[in-house]
């Protein structure tokens, strides 16, 4: 009798210390993964970036807080801070999901009209190149620009095949960066019809 009544005692006092142990949140931490992948999958990281990395935060956040509990003692762990945080992730990263739909809508036309922009300021710019006053003094100068003009239409190029596989947000930036070229190109176009400005060539002798 006595051996049976400590019997359940034990096992009452087992259970009680069962109970009094907080348990990691894994339902959580595998639906906030779930989430982040999923908002991944939807190019969140691209067109959501906001939402995407903060998402990104709070999973972070829950796992280094379980990581923290668990170097405590059993009956000192505690994992709200860690569900809030994973709870968190979920929401954002299902937030960033959806504006992912209309981000990349929204970046696509971006840089289609910035290919375009980029398009006709290549052709200007080699409209004024036609027209340039030319000497033997600005040759090496023309030849440059020529070459910078060639490698920016290789770049528009580019952008323009990123744009037909859906690769929106690297279009954007290549347009962007062929658009800087283009300016400097001018820049430099203007320095050397400056230069041949100065430099008339001589009057023949009568």
């Amino acid at each position: 009798m006595y051996r049976s009544l400590a019997g359940s005692i034990v096992a009452v006092a087992t259970a009680a210390l069962l109970i009094g142990c907080a348990q990691v949140p894994q339902t959580e931490l595998t639906n906030a993964k779930s989430a982040l992948a999923a908002a991944k999958n939807a190019e969140a990281d691209k067109y959501a970036v906001t939402e995407f990395s903060a998402a990104m935060d709070s999973l972070n956040a829950g796992i280094t807080e379980i990581n923290q509990q668990k170097a405590k003692s059993a009956l000192g762990r505690s994992y709200d801070k860690a569900k809030i945080s994973l709870t968190a992730a979920i929401s954002v990263a299902n937030k960033a999901k959806v504006d992912a739909v209309s981000g990349k809508e929204n970046v696509k036309a971006e840089a289609q009209s910035l290919v375009e922009k980029a398009t006709a300021s290549v052709a200007e710019v080699k409209g004024l190149i036609e027209k340039a006053p030319k000497g033997k003094d600005t040759k090496a100068a023309f030849e440059s620009i020529q070459n910078d003009v060639k490698t920016l239409e290789a770049s528009i190029d580019e952008a323009k095949q990123l744009l037909s596989k859906d690769s929106y947000s690297d279009a954007r930036d290549k347009a962007n960066a062929a658009i800087t070229g283009i300016d400097t190109i001018k820049t430099k176009l203007a320095e050397a019809t400056a230069k041949k400005a100065e430099k008339p060539g001589k009057k023949k002798s009568k």
